[in-house]
């Protein structure tokens, strides 16, 4: 099967459109200011990455932006991105997982096939989920 960009952003969909998304700090990247977009738009090689599809922030304004072949994402000091089939693992953190309280996870940790971890950001809860399972789906396509 051919993953063409299409094919890629309906499964995007698909899967955000399962955990209600967008939410108070998700969003679908046309749906963005055409401000917004134009400065994320620095930080995107549509070549590269495809077209960007879903943006994730939080209150303390680090962000995530999911594109069909690359996560992009700032810390608030600097901005990484990830190719999502070099995605080898990730785990969910944040306050109060000792608890397993996992309304309060916050933070997603990434892995990369070269053992080089990434911090990605999403608001707490389902923001953070729909986050972790739309990049643990689209690993699963792209690895294919």
């Amino acid at each position: 099967m051919k993953k063409t960009d299409d094919f890629l952003i309906n499964r995007i969909k698909w899967k955000a459109d399962s955990y209600h998304l967008p939410t108070k700090s998700s969003f679908y990247f046309k749906d963005l200011n055409s401000d917004l977009q134009l400065d994320l738009k620095a930080f995107v090689d549509q070549t590269n990455s495809g077209p960007p599809i879903l943006f994730f922030t939080k209150p303390t304004k680090e962000w995530t932006l999911i594109c069909t072949r690359q996560v992009i994402f700032n810390d608030n000091l600097t901005t990484t991105h990830i190719d999502i089939s070099d995605i080898d693992s990730m785990i969910a953190t944040g306050w109060g997982t000792e608890n397993h309280d996992k309304n309060k996870l916050h933070q997603l940790t990434v892995t990369d096939k070269k053992s080089n971890q990434y911090i990605l950001h999403a608001d707490k809860g389902t923001d953070l989920f729909a986050l972790w399972n739309i990049l643990l789906m689209m690993k699963r396509i792209l690895t294919d």
